[in-house]
Parts: structure tokens; C-alpha cells; sequence
């Protein structure tokens, strides 16, 4: 069996669908029914126009951002039509897609059609664009209502990645849109140990941490509002990755002089990134909208106390009161008494923590999650 996958980013890009979309492969690549797996995605970062890593082949497509985060394919260019020319000369088996609101999955759907291969959609979002001024949602809105409603009633299947996002699909398609959770590897995440650097902060501190990519859409702006907003000393908040809006947040930081309690790692290794969650006493994920939230999935693994909002399948992986604490997107005030009660509370803190391990533990299984991939791949191959 031969791939086709369809991406807008890929490694080194960062952020979820990216992350997914690599560790799905690498499951897949392993599996003895797979021959190969390609990877067709925008080169943005620019990078090797054709790689190999882990088995799995990845062609970079020209392209450029039309705005933020938006990747446009270069059709005019002669590199372009080379590389699809040379995919549409191979035989293929099956074409997958990420998220309905790019490109990317325009391509799938025209490849899958012209070369009669069945297609399948993964679809990330669980509501419409919340990033960016009003001209971006306007236009995102409009896209969703016409080409994001095209890919998701075109395509064979689609698959939701949160019963959220399931709910979601249904505002365009009627069919049923399974939901296959993303899977973790819960016994190597258990194996990683906590900074060092970060435990040996001063006694008596309370270690705050977020990762994701630095965009509007994540609500950063919120937590360092909600920070400013806590009076104690004795909190230290990590904010890991980069992104378009970092110098607007460090200037943010700079402006409320809370330099000394808010420090910008920039990206760091995946390894590093749960070596410091567990080091942390609280995760917080301030975001606008969600999918399902694979930074809040590996706290819960790395036995982190979780303070989140509950938007897209949030709630699907904590619930108020027992496993973690969900708040309104863009509530301040909300953000930060919930920060201020895990501070004054190390008790409870350490058991939402406990309670967040052992409800997430045997939830997100990468065997359980190809399983269900094959068993849609055999069902379309019949």
C-alpha cells in the first residue's frame, strides 16, 4: 500500500496538525501493510525539496503566505508542475488530507479525483477561524461556507480528531465523521525527567508553563494579563514556542514589567518540552479555539495540574472540578483566580494533577489509533 498525504506545514514547522500528522506516518510507515508514505507539503520554512526521515518521503511544494499562517501554493512555477507531475506518474493507493481550511486539501481532493483514489479527510477544527482582524475571520468564514464545505462533502470519509470537531463537520456534511483520538506513547513520556533547572528554582516558587505557537488564536496576551493580575511574588511562568506575535508579546511583558516572572523559551526540543512540563506545577492553555489540544494531553501525562479553556475537545480530556479546571476563552479575571486558587493550593493542585495522569493514561493509544485507521482503509478498499 502506497500514501499520499496532503499537508499545509510539516517538520520543522511546528504546532499540532504538524506534529499529528508526523507521528500518524511514523506509526503507519511501520506497520507491514504500508510500502511508503509521501508527504506533499508547503515548503515553509524553506527546506530540502526532497527528504527522507523515518521511512517516510516528503516533497516540498513552492508556496508563500498569503497572510499568516495561510500557505498558498506557487501553481505558475515550473518547480511546481515538476513535482506534481512526478507524483501523478506514481501509483498510489489511498490520499489523506489535514484540515479542511487550506489549500492542501483543494489538492487532495483534485489528485484523489483525477487519479479515481479513494480519499480520506482529517479534520482538526472544531469552529471557524478565531485569529486575526476582521477582514482574516471574514474571509475564513467565507471559505468555510464554500471550499472548506466542498472538501468536507467531497471527500470519501472524514475523520474527526474530537467528538468537538465531529460536531463541527456536521454544520457542513451529514455524514458520519468517526472520531479517532490522536494516539501517545504514555510509557516513553512516563521515562523523561523533570528539569533539573526548573526544580532547583527558588523554594516555595510556583512554576507556570504554556506551549504552543505564538499567534493571536492561543490567548498568550491573556495569560500575561492574568499573571500581571496575580500580586504574588512567588510565580515563574515559562512560555515555550515562537511564532508571528512573540516580539509583540515580550514587548507586552516589557511594558507591564513582569520581565521577572514571564520568560520566553522560543522553540525547544519535544523531549525538553515534557522534561519542563513536568518540572512545572501548573499548565496553562489560554486558546481561543482547539481541535484537541495535544499540549494539554501531554501535561495531563506529565502530571502537570491543568488550567485550560474549554474550547473544541478541551473538555474531552479534563472536566471541571475533577481532573482539571476549564475556564471562558478571553475571561481574564476567570484566568487568573483559577492560577491564584492552584497557588495557594498545592494540595489540590497535586491531586487535579494525579487526576489528569490517570484519566489520559489508556486514553490516547497509537494502537488503538492505527487500528482504526486500517479499519477504514480496508472498508474503502472494498
Amino acid at each position: 500500500m502506497k500514501i499520499l498525504t496532503f499537508c499545509p506545514y510539516y517538520k520543522p514547522h511546528s504546532g499540532g496538525l504538524e506534529n499529528f500528522a508526523e507521528e500518524l506516518n511514523s506509526h503507519l510507515i511501520v506497520n507491514s501493510r504500508v510500502d511508503s508514505i509521501t508527504v506533499a507539503a508547503y515548503n515553509i520554512p524553506k527546506s530540502p525539496s526532497i527528504e527522507n526521515c523515518g521511512g517516510v518521503n516528503i516533497v516540498r511544494l513552492p508556496a508563500f503566505e498569503i497572510v499568516q499562517n495561510f500557505p498558498f501554493p506557487k501553481f505558475w512555477s515550473k518547480e511546481y508542475r515538476q513535482i506534481m507531475a512526478r507524483l501523478h506518474a506514481e501509483k498510489f493507493n489511498i490520499v489523506i488530507s489535514h484540515t479542511r481550511f487550506f489549500v492542501s486539501s483543494l489538492l487532495a481532493m483534485s489528485f484523489a479525483k483525477h487519479q479515481h483514489l479513494s480519499w480520506i479527510h482529517i479534520e482538526h477544527g472544531s469552529d471557524f477561524v478565531q485569529s486575526g482582524g476582521v477582514l482574516v475571520k471574514t474571509f475564513a468564514y467565507l471559505y468555510d461556507l464554500t471550499l472548506g464545505k466542498l472538501v468536507l462533502r467531497s471527500s470519501d470519509i472524514n475523520i474527526a480528531i474530537s467528538k468537538a470537531v465531529q460536531q463541527f463537520i456536521r454544520k457542513f456534511d451529514k455524514r458520519n465523521a468517526p472520531v479517532i483520538y490522536r494516539g501517545f506513547d504514555a510509557v516513553e513520556i512516563d521515562k523523561v525527567q523533570p528539569d533539573v533547572a526548573i526544580l532547583n528554582e527558588p523554594k516555595g516558587q510556583t512554576k507556570i508553563c504554556f506551549v504552543g505557537r505564538l499567534i493571536d488564536g492561543k490567548g498568550v496576551c491573556d495569560l500575561i494579563h492574568a499573571i500581571h493580575n496575580i500580586y504574588s511574588e512567588q510565580i515563574y511562568c515559562n512560555v515555550i514556542g515562537d511564532g508571528p506575535q512573540r516580539k509583540t508579546l515580550e514587548k507586552l511583558v516589557s511594558n507591564l514589567k513582569e520581565g521577572n516572572r514571564i520568560k520566553f523559551l522560543g522553540n525547544v526540543p519535544h523531549q525538553k518540552v515534557l522534561s519542563i512540563l513536568k518540572a512545572s506545577d501548573i499548565f496553562v492553555n489560554p486558546s481561543y479555539t482547539e481541535g484537541l489540544p495535544t499540549t494539554v494531553i501531554e501535561a495531563a501525562l506529565c502530571h502537570t495540574a491543568i488550567v485550560a479553556t474549554e474550547v473544541g475537545g478541551t473538555n474531552e480530556i479534563i472536566s471541571p472540578h475533577d481532573v482539571g479546571i476549564l475556564i471562558d476563552p478571553g475571561n481574564i479575571q476567570q484566568l487568573a483566580s483559577s492560577i491564584e486558587d492552584l497557588i495557594n493550593d498545592p494540595i489540590k493542585r497535586n491531586l487535579l494533577a494525579k487526576k489528569a495522569y490517570d484519566a489520559n493514561v489508556n486514553r490516547f493509544d497509537w494502537s488503538v489509533t492505527i487500528r482504526n485507521f486500517f479499519d477504514i482503509i480496508n472498508k474503502l478498499g472494498d
